[in-house]
């Protein structure tokens, strides 16, 4: 019996090691899962005071038309933001001064072209019935954006799109 247990391993010794092997392995990933338990513990964070101040309101200077004296106008308003002022925050409160504008008028967004010398503005549909009706009171509005996003964000041109017209 003896010579047929010696004869099994000398017929199988890949099979005996990779058994063997496959015991170390399993005991040593036994041993390394009880000896590194982690503990996850709650950590409280406090909340610093500057978190709890709100950031003051932030004065921008822009353009508006004044239809009753019919000049623009340049008026301060504070925003909040928290981050750097961008155009869209300009037009938006030029939209919110403009009360002669349609209800549903909205900026829509800000291109900067040809190596930042031309900015393209777009406007939502709605801004289309006053440049219908009244191409005056549309031309001053377009003035005033113009007049604000030249100053501030040093572009030669600005060029005002109203979504959906057609580019010529």
């Amino acid at each position: 019996k003896f010579m047929d247990i010696k004869g099994f391993f000398a017929k199988n010794k890949l099979v005996v090691f990779m058994f063997v092997l496959a015991i170390i392995v399993i005991i040593f990933s036994y041993k390394d899962s009880k000896i590194n338990k982690n503990v996850i513990t709650k950590v409280e964070v406090k909340k610093s005071e500057e978190q709890d101040v709100k950031e003051l309101p932030k004065q921008i200077e822009f353009y508006i038309y004044n239809p009753t004296t019919k000049v623009i106008e340049k008026v301060s308003n504070g925003i909040e933001s928290k981050r750097s002022v961008i155009e869209g925050d300009y037009v938006n409160q030029i939209i919110l001064k403009s009360p002669f504008l349609p209800k549903e008028a909205k900026f829509l967004s800000a291109y900067k072209v040809d190596n930042g010398r031309k900015e393209i503005i777009k406007f939502s549909p709605d801004l289309k019935s006053l440049k219908e009706t009244n191409e005056a009171l549309y031309n001053s509005f377009v003035e005033s954006v113009v007049k604000t996003i030249t100053e501030k964000f040093h572009v030669q041109e600005v060029e005002i799109q109203i979504d959906g017209d057609s580019i010529i």
